[in-house]
């Protein structure tokens, strides 16, 4: 007897409260530093994340580009309106960005992952994601966005804002069971 086993992508997004909502999308981070996010309810059921899938040219890319920089590619055929729009995640610090005490967002630390999002083919900045300062699974930051965009690209960018904090999420902790560990083995 053969089963088929299928992967589940690593975050799913939904538009509710719990997983009778709507799918606004979903992504994986299997390669590495690299994302790649899908919009919809096909997002849910996209097995694999298959290279040669039918979805494929929906698919939004997700690249790291060092330490402090993701670069997101959304394809025409993702979002036709903005014709392979390329947009920049950087990180950023600067109160002028909404970082530490500036509004209404005090508790934004200078350490969290807050990013400037600013699209490429224009140098217009898009808005700043702020992670929450107490990051837990129903928290996770604020996407604000200080420019005119439709509601497609809005899920764009919160999918990529939810994705990269995932990304920290799951690093932070794999460093702390790591860190765990090495101390263990040191009391022996």
């Amino acid at each position: 007897m053969e089963k088929l086993l299928k992967r589940l992508p690593d975050l799913v997004v939904y538009r509710g409260s719990n997983e009778q909502s709507e799918i606004l999308g979903g992504a994986t981070s299997r390669r590495g530093k690299d994302s790649k996010l899908l919009l919809g309810a096909d997002a849910s059921e996209w097995a694999n994340y298959q290279e040669d899938s039918l979805l494929k040219d929906g698919i939004i890319e997700l690249t790291q580009d060092g330490r402090s920089e993701y670069l997101m590619y959304v394809p025409a055929s993702a979002h036709p309106s903005q014709a392979g729009r390329q947009v920049k995640w950087e990180r950023t610090k600067k109160p002028g960005h909404g970082v530490r005490g500036l509004g209404k967002y005090p508790l934004c630390s200078k350490t969290m992952y807050n990013y400037l999002i600013t699209d490429q083919t224009d140098d217009k900045v898009l808005g700043v994601y702020l992670q929450h300062p107490k990051m837990t699974f129903t928290k996770r930051g604020r996407l604000v966005l200080r420019a005119d965009v439709d509601q497609q690209m809005k899920d764009c960018l919160l999918l990529a804002g939810l994705t990269i904090a995932e990304k920290a999420r799951r690093k932070a902790a794999a460093a702390g069971s790591q860190a765990g560990a090495m101390a263990g083995a040191g009391a022996y």
